[in-house]
This record gives structure tokens, C-alpha cells and sequence, in this order.
């Protein structure tokens, strides 16, 4: 059945409708656009991570009750859009309304506490959180044993430990969902106290390294146990350190504005007078 066959979607999902069409009508191949109908996947990667970074930015700096939060979020949107109807005309994958009908399917696995009146309730995100391997066990299972047409080669990469975790992840992100992963198995300290023993250990091997082989190793391992430490601790490392790095943005350019109005040369600066800078502008802030 076609869409244009399908019964008229209800009011709620007008959007929905209008927007899948306005794909179908940018890849017509007669009347469509130029340049979306030679856009393909691998040429659209680029645009779907400058729009989820843009979705990212705006939501930080102008937040969610801001309009242009939204249209960039749209944005993002599109560019899904666009790889479903791409998929969808070379009989690849599904159209967007398959994707959605995936989507709400996988929900419903990873969500038995909420759709299935036998399993286990919680109380708290914490449970979700503590049981989340074995809601995700109980989902692969489930799904296993409705579809007959996985391969073994699949259900193997399925129930791979990090199989799931994709390796396009910045590293700060894989590392921190890794931990995650492998604490759920068992492998973790106890308390993040503990890991700052492992933190000051691998900090000495730095320290210590005879070569610059062996100090980027140490300092990967370093990097590492660090981010773990924030993982135990609940924080969101990415999150945090995206923060860091905006303040030490923001502070610097006002260094760079202070030495602007007192006419100093930054290139004759000495660590000193970067220091002394620095301070001040810190110490206006605080």
C-alpha cells in the first residue's frame, strides 16, 4: 500500500505526513531538487553530525525554551529523513514510518517494566540503571524468539560485550560506556574513592616514562582511569569537560580583551604575565 493509498493520518500526525512528503517531493526524480537528489549516504554523513552538533550548541547556549533550539533540532530531523527515503528507494532499508514502527518496537523491548505487566517495576532511575543489562538481555531474547531471520553471525555481534557501543563515538563518550558496560558485568570499584588510587598510580607511570612511546601509553591509561572516576562519581564526562572548555573560552578571549586595553604585545607576554592575566580575569568573575 502506498501513502498516498494509506487513510488519511489522523490530525495529531499531519506533521508527520506533511514532512514525509516534502522528502519524497525533494527526491522526485523528475520535479525534485538537484542537489538532494545527488546526495547520497555517505555524502550526507557530514551534515547529519554539523546538525546534531548545532542542535547541541544551540541547546547549551540558547536552551530549550528558545525557537531556534527547535529548528535546529528539525534539522537533525531532515537529514534522518533523508537517509530513511534514500534507503527506502533503493530498497535498502525502511521508509521513515518503518523507522518510526522499528523505533517504537525496540522501545518496547528495553522497556518491559513498562509494557509488560510481568516484569519488575522500579522505582528510581538508579534500578533502571543497576538492571539495565538484563532489560537488555530480556529484549534480545524477546526479539530473538519472534524473528526467525538473524543469522548466527548476528545474534554473536549482538551478544558481544561492546558490540553495541559504537566505535564513531569520541573517545571521552566510548570510554565512559565501556566502563559502564563492563561495571554491569562486575568489573568496577566499589566506590569512586578507590579510583583515585589508580588515577595517582597511573599519573606516577606518566611521571616515570623513559620514552615518548611509553609516556603516550601512560597517559592514555591515565586518561582512562580519570574518566571512570567520573563515570562512578554520575557525572557525564563529555558534558562536564564540553563546559570546561567553553570557560576557559570565554576566559580567555576576556584575557585577550584586557590586554587589548592596556596595550600589551601578547607575544612579548612572559608565563608570568600570561599568569598575572589570568588571575585577574578570574578573580572578576568570581
Amino acid at each position: 500500500m502506498s501513502l498516498q493509498d494509506s487513510p488519511p493520518p489522523k490530525p495529531e500526525f499531519f506533521g508527520l505526513h506533511s514532512f514525509i512528503e516534502a522528502i519524497k517531493a525533494l527526491r522526485d526524480p523528475a520535479t525534485g531538487c538537484p542537489w538532494d537528489l545527488e546526495q547520497n549516504h555517505q555524502s550526507l554523513t557530514k551534515y547529519l553530525l554539523e546538525e546534531v552538533h548545532e542542535f547541541l550548541e544551540c541547546l547549551e547556549s540558547k536552551g530549550p525554551v528558545s525557537p531556534d533550539t527547535w529548528e535546529e533540532l528539525g534539522d537533525v530531523l531532515l537529514q534522518v529523513g533523508l537517509h530513511c527515503q534514500i534507503a527506502s528507494e533503493k530498497g535498502w532499508g525502511p521508509n521513515l514510518n518503518q523507522l518510526a514502527q522499528a523505533a517504537a518496537d525496540k522501545i518496547r523491548l528495553r522497556h518491559p517494566h513498562v509494557f509488560d505487566p510481568h516484569f519488575k517495576k522500579f522505582k528510581t532511575a538508579g534500578e533502571v540503571s543497576a538492571a539495565w543489562e538484563s532489560i537488555k538481555a530480556y529484549g534480545r531474547q524477546q526479539n530473538l524468539n519472534s524473528s526467525k531471520s538473524q543469522t548466527p553471525e548476528i545474534k554473536e555481534k549482538k551478544s558481544h560485550t561492546f558490540a553495541d557501543i559504537p566505535k564513531g563515538l569520541p573517545a571521552l563518550l566510548r570510554a565512559q560506556r565501556m566502563g559502564e558496560k563492563a561495571a554491569s558485568m562486575g568489573f568496577d570499584w566499589e566506590k569512586p574513592e578507590d579510583i583515585t588510587e589508580k588515577i595517582q598510580e597511573e599519573l606516577n607511570e606518566f611521571l616515570g616514562a623513559s620514552t615518548s612511546e611509553q609516556a603516550q601509553e601512560e597517559m592514555g591509561d591515565l586518561l582512562f582511569a580519570s574518566t571512570q572516576w567520573i563515570r562512578k562519581t554520575g557525572l557525564d564526562g563529555e558534558q562536564i569537560l564540553t563546559q570546561a572548555i567553553n570557560k576557559f573560552e570565554k576566559r580567555f578571549l576576556k584575557i585577550l580583551d584586557l590586554a587589548t586595553r592596556e596595550n600589551l604585545d601578547t607575544k612579548k607576554l612572559s608565563a608570568e604575565d600570561w599568569e598575572n592575566l589570568w588571575q585577574r580575569v578570574k578573580a572578576s568573575q568570581s
